[in-house]
């Protein structure tokens, strides 16, 4: 089993799953508020949550890592809710496919009735 497919197995608890973080320092270009870096976090396979923010120092990630790992911890359960939404979505759209689609051997009320058969059935109509 994958790491994502294990990630999304886990409880939707911020304190018993497997979150990521990503950091990016982007190059200094002489912002007098420093240079910019890029927060993500994400966890369960679904899409990040990111912030761009500005740095004077290696020592100002710690209060935006904090931060945007708290409005994570917040977002989970909505994480959660869309993620079994889509699941539902695609289960009941893969039972209305299966639905309409005949067993091997049955015909569907949407199959072509043969031509000749048609033309027999108008021909026998006309005749009475």
């Amino acid at each position: 089993m994958s790491d994502t497919d294990k990630s999304k197995k886990e409880p939707y608890n911020f304190d018993d799953a497997t979150i990521d973080v990503a950091i990016t320092l982007l190059p200094d270009d002489g912002h007098e508020d420093g240079r910019k870096m890029i927060l993500g976090v994400r966890s369960h396979d679904a899409p990040p949550k990111t912030r761009i923010s500005r740095i004077a120092s290696l020592d100002d990630i710690s209060p935006h890592l904090v931060s945007i790992l708290d409005e994570w911890e917040n977002h989970l359960p909505n994480v959660q809710y869309f993620q079994m939404k889509a699941e539902a979505d695609k289960n009941k759209k893969r039972s209305r496919q299966k639905a309409a689609d005949p067993e091997p051997g049955q015909r569907s009320l949407f199959d072509d009735v043969d031509d000749e058969s048609d033309k027999d059935d108008i021909d026998a109509e006309e005749a009475s």
